[in-house]
């Protein structure tokens, strides 16, 4: 049993969506406020461009998994099983260049 079954139901519907959405919204605005706070100096500023882009392609991979994960979690498993599966492969292709940026930051 996957969670996105037992959000399928008609009372956990609503909830899940709407507790997807709200985790999509606070995840993004973490990336953009930490982008948004090196540019201002109150964090430590980039020591090169290649971070400064790097920053602002995880921002855009965030933002498309985010709509991934939010259309995976109204595209039910039930009703819409090929487009949750596409879904999901979406997210997790997001989330691997997400990973990517990550390792590649903290070992140059």
């Amino acid at each position: 049993m996957y969670i996105s079954t037992l959000g399928a139901t008609g009372w956990g519907k609503p909830l899940f969506i709407t507790g997807s959405s709200v985790m999509v919204v606070l995840f993004n605005a973490t990336f953009c406020m930490e982008r948004w706070f090196r540019h201002k100096g109150r964090l430590v500023m980039n020591y090169n461009i290649t971070e400064k882009i790097l920053s602002g392609f995880a921002i855009a991979f965030a933002i498309i998994g985010g709509f991934g994960l939010i259309f995976l979690t109204i595209f039910d498993t039930r009703r819409f099983p090929n487009v949750h599966q596409a879904m999901l492969a979406v997210f997790m292709y997001v989330f691997f260049f997400f990973f990517l940026k990550i390792t590649y930051t903290d070992l140059y």
